[in-house]
């Protein structure tokens, strides 16, 4: 208890110096700025010059334009004197004030203005959204309603307000072609004659560039391997890969295109009713029955080979059908043939013999064992 008392009464002590410390402070700090006069006799034993201990100062405020005044007693004496304290004079150092005709300065301690002038429109400045405005070249006051787009130096590119004109983004050209058929999976018959093309012409910015031309090339079938143009002639039933590339050069620039076309020949005009089977054993057979759509023919004008002899024999049928009938072991092609004026169509069965063994052979020994009787008699 008694060091928290000790502890207060200290914290007392110090306030208490502090406090009176302020006024002395403060009265020094004004004191020097007043320009004080000589002491004048007071009602007592006047002091010594040296010696007079004055009291608080009373203070009338200096303005800008007028001096104030302080005036002191001796606490001793009672003599007097009085000071006087220099006025303060404009402070016009601060920010312009502006309105949209005429700018001007304000005294920060009082209400008087200075350099009060009209505008001066001689600059530009850029806004960054396309635009600029007129700016006063003393007070940096942006007229608005002065806004206006930027309009380009041809030579330097630059606007009045230093604004660079914008570089156009470099298109990257492109390579627009149109394929006929759109379609990459096709079927044809055969013996018919299939059209491809390609139309190309070099974009950029979405807009065809004249004046050049593309490069076609084209693999797969016959036609124009130059052109633009290609044809495809089905020949044979089967597979074909018809391949265009599309080339073209601008400003060094090589721009390439290409397509495949997967093209199936069938035929329809001459087919069988099974394009592969199997015989097991020398009693099987398959009756293969032609169909015919070409106009005027029927499965009577049907010609039937074989791709390879011995293995299989055909017995022909009125109706233009065939019986296949086993031989050996082995794997053969039936094809039947049909010729339409200057075409000729095939169909062909693919059969596979097995269980047939053809090479068995059959030999006897005769052994004479009765005399008069000889190999060979009845």
């Amino acid at each position: 208890m008694r060091t928290l008392t000790r502890k207060l009464l200290s914290l007392l002590l110090v306030f208490t110096m502090v406090c009176a410390m302020v006024p002395a402070a403060m009265a020094a700090d004004t004191e020097e700025n007043i320009a004080w006069g000589s002491w004048e006799k007071g009602q007592k034993e006047p002091c010594a010059d040296e010696n007079h201990k004055g009291s608080e100062i009373t203070t009338t405020p200096a303005s800008c334009t007028e001096n104030g005044s302080a005036t002191q007693s001796c606490t001793k004496c009672n003599a007097t004197r009085t000071g006087t304290i220099e006025k303060l004079g404009h402070d016009f150092s601060g920010d312009w004030e502006t309105s949209p005709t005429e700018h001007w300065k304000e005294c920060s301690r009082c209400e008087e203005t200075a350099e009060r002038a009209s505008h001066e429109f001689t600059k530009y400045v850029d806004k960054k959204d396309g635009t600029h405005v007129t700016v006063c070249n003393v007070c940096e006051y942006e007229d608005p309603n002065s806004a206006e787009k930027h309009t380009y130096d041809e030579t330097t590119g630059e606007c009045v307000c230093g604004a660079k004109k914008p570089v156009e983004p470099v298109e990257k050209p492109t390579l627009n072609v149109t394929w006929t058929p759109s379609s990459s999976q096709l079927t044809m018959e055969l013996g018919d004659t299939r059209h491809f093309s390609a139309t190309a012409q070099v974009m950029v910015g979405g807009k065809p560039v004249e004046g050049v031309t593309p490069t076609y090339s084209w693999s797969g079938g016959t036609g124009d391997n130059t052109g633009s143009g290609y044809s495809l002639y089905a020949a044979n039933t089967g597979t074909y890969h018809v391949t265009c590339t599309v080339t073209a050069n601008y400003n060094g620039e090589k721009l390439e295109a290409s397509k495949d076309w997967t093209v199936t020949v069938q035929q329809t005009v001459l087919t069988l009713t099974k394009t592969s089977d199997t015989l097991n054993g020398r009693n099987d057979y398959v009756d293969l029955v032609p169909t015919v759509t070409a106009e005027g023919y029927d499965a009577k004008d049907v010609d039937w080979s074989v791709s390879k002899s011995g293995i299989v024999e055909l017995d022909r049928d009125n109706d233009g059908s065939v019986r296949v009938l086993p031989l050996k072991n082995g794997t053969v092609d039936v094809i039947a043939t049909l010729d339409v004026g200057d075409q000729s169509f095939e169909a062909s069965c693919e059969i596979t013999v097995k269980g047939v063994n053809t090479d068995i052979s059959v030999g006897a020994t005769v052994f004479n064992t009765n005399p008069g009787y000889a190999l060979g008699d009845e």
